[in-house]
């Protein structure tokens, strides 16, 4: 999202928050998304870029990981994070604070399908008839 207005965007992402619709900014800590913003956008997450978790071994990507969760737990705001592909990764984002997370641990990219045949495997209520 380009940012010409300020003002105007913020105006339109409260709008969109009023019918019900979390907004986080994807890709954090990559290209555009700009850290002075955040205390004037009305979001509710960041979505940490896989470029942090791609290497968490790296002590300077756990302490960029533990500067952003700080930060964004001081602005209430919710961390997604992308690219979690083992239990390590889990334990230390956990250990952190953040709890919402994606990657090939969970799944890989899937269609329609094998979605379906996905959340039936892994949820027992959705493999079973309503009552």
């Amino acid at each position: 999202m380009v940012l010409y207005d300020i003002n105007d965007i913020v105006r339109q992402l409260n709008e969109i928050r009023k019918l019900g619709v979390r907004i986080s900014i994807d890709d954090f800590g990559t290209g555009y998304s700009s850290i002075g913003l955040l205390d004037r956008l009305p979001i509710d997450a960041l979505k940490l870029d896989r470029l942090f978790t791609n290497d968490l071994e790296t002590p300077s990507k756990r302490a960029i990981i533990h500067a952003i969760m700080l930060m964004a737990e001081n602005l209430d705001l919710d961390v997604i994070a992308e690219g979690v592909e083992n239990q390590e990764h889990i334990e230390f984002l956990t250990q952190l604070g953040c709890y919402v997370m994606q990657g090939y641990f969970y799944g890989k990219p899937m269609g329609n399908e094998e979605i379906a045949q996905w959340v039936k495997g892994n949820n027992p209520v959705a493999g079973q008839p309503s009552p």
